[in-house]
């Protein structure tokens, strides 16, 4: 892990991701995002051994929590392109753009008196990121409607803090495979 975000740091936002993925699976969170940024063998096992780390879920589905840290993986890399392209100034203004427009969708009135041009590149973005993710989800054996579920919450939940959000998002950038 990188020194900038600490382990009770990764703790809160594993816990976070858990209670909108899984919330069953929210006591193991932090162990298993751990794990995730450890990366070789106990990043494997994850998803490999899935039955060891809870078990299967009651509708006979595999744990979905492990996948939840890929999204955020695919959702860090797809964030850094955008950055090193030189169209943000921050991870955490790109960050706050999307939740600003999450909130300008959410009320119809809101999103008309939004300026078009600004609501419109931020929509663009976040939907080219969310389907990059999806996309790399689906290739996993992961049903659409799981993809989608993952994808959209692992956001909302960075979108919910969008500082420590991105601050998230540059440890799973530098330990990202």
């Amino acid at each position: 892990m990188t020194e900038e975000f600490s382990s009770d740091s990764i703790s809160k936002w594993a816990k976070r991701i858990a209670a909108e993925i899984e919330p069953e699976s929210e006591a193991l969170a932090p162990m298993m995002m751990e794990a995730f940024l450890r990366g070789g063998r106990d990043r494997r096992q994850l998803f490999e051994n899935k039955a060891e780390l809870g078990g299967f879920l009651p509708d006979g589905g595999a744990l979905l929590l492990p996948f939840a840290y890929m999204a955020l993986s695919y959702i860090a890399k797809g964030l850094l392109k955008l950055y090193q392209s030189g169209g943000l100034s921050g991870i955490s203004n790109l960050l706050s753009i999307w939740k600003n427009a999450f909130d300008l969708i959410k009320t119809r009135k809101a999103r008309e008196e939004a300026h078009a041009v600004t609501e419109t590149e931020a929509r663009r973005s976040l939907r080219h990121t969310l389907d990059e993710v999806q996309r790399a989800l689906r290739e996993q054996g992961l049903s659409t409607d799981q993809c989608e579920l993952i994808s959209y919450r692992v956001m909302m939940v960075l979108l919910d803090e969008p500082i420590e959000g991105a601050q998230l998002v540059r440890t799973f950038q530098s330990e990202s495979a």
